[in-house]
């Protein structure tokens, strides 16, 4: 957009969007396939729908939608003695049983997003040019969609993720046992007083009892990084004249730099995968962590 005798910068852009739905299954025979499943939750092709409906667990929350619509939590009320009227109380929180959030783990499961970006995808490519220097760097962007972690869930339940462990509000480890001051306090509503929930429980029980559904896992998939940047500089003629070359060019090359939005924490939500199981796309599973690579350039005509 911007060019004279010294300075140049150019601007390329490119955007792309997939709208689809699947067809093709039919309806009196089936009306979805798995696509991949990992305890529990699963992606789909579903006729009607967009291609990677993720379906999954989760939270019991304080609303009569939540109990009228989450599958099991009416069941679970009845079985408890619990009614809409006497312990709905309208917070949109968690609610919780005993300090621990209800859920339907293993018992139920609902849509919770689409694992292929429903948004659109594209990047920005600026090359700066100013004399004999040129710079230049792409960032790219990738919005919608979601991705569960399954890493995140194990690394949880085994007590390798920061919420394990740290103090308590009363600052004491939340490790300790109970009756010692310990424990966790889970910010939720208690179904029977429809008050905040006062009762903590030990990290043991909390975490590894798989009381952390499937919602609490799946998160947006967009993210913009930095995909390549580089710094180059064309050797004067009057220079490589003299060494007997028509040209010379020296150039610092860097890819994968710097991840500026994020959601997956700790992992790339684009590299995100099954490993060899092409078709999790939306599951990630022991993902490793993206390469950031440096490279030095040099380019000569003779």
């Amino acid at each position: 957009p911007i060019k004279n005798s010294d300075f140049s910068w150019n601007v390329n852009m490119n955007w792309s969007m997939n709208r689809g739905t699947v067809s093709g299954f039919p309806e009196d025979l089936i009306n979805f396939k798995h696509i991949a499943a990992w305890f529990g939750p699963e992606i789909r092709a579903t006729n009607g729908e967009p291609y990677g409906n993720i379906v999954g667990f989760e939270y019991f929350r304080d609303t009569q939608d939540a109990l009228e619509n989450v599958p099991n939590m009416a069941q679970d009320f009845e079985a408890f003695g619990y009614t809409a009227e006497g312990n709905i109380y309208g917070t949109g929180k968690i609610l919780t049983r005993n300090g621990v959030p209800m859920h339907n783990q293993w018992r139920g499961t609902r849509d919770l997003g689409i694992a292929a970006p429903l948004d659109w995808t594209g990047g920005i490519f600026n090359t700066i040019n100013y004399k004999d220097f040129q710079l230049s760097f792409l960032v790219d962007f990738r919005s919608g969609g979601h991705v569960i972690s399954t890493t995140q869930i194990y690394m949880l339940r085994w007590g390798m993720l920061q919420e394990s462990a740290g103090t308590n509000p009363a600052g004491v480890p939340v490790r300790n046992d109970v009756d010692e001051g310990g424990g966790i306090l889970f910010d939720g509503i208690d179904v029977e007083t429809g008050q905040p929930n006062t009762i903590r429980t030990s990290t043991q029980d909390l975490y590894s009892g798989w009381n952390f559904p499937t919602e609490t896992f799946t998160t947006p998939a967009t993210n913009i990084k930095l995909r390549e940047l580089s710094l180059a500089y064309q050797v004067p003629a009057g220079i490589v004249g003299k060494l007997g070359l028509s040209g010379a060019r020296v150039a610092l090359i860097g890819r994968n730099l710097w991840l500026i939005k994020n959601n997956l924490d700790g992992i790339d939500s684009e590299t995100a995968s099954m490993g060899p199981l092409n078709n999790g796309a939306g599951f990630e599973t022991g993902s490793i962590p993206n390469t950031r690579s440096y490279g030095f350039n040099v380019t000569l005509d003779f």
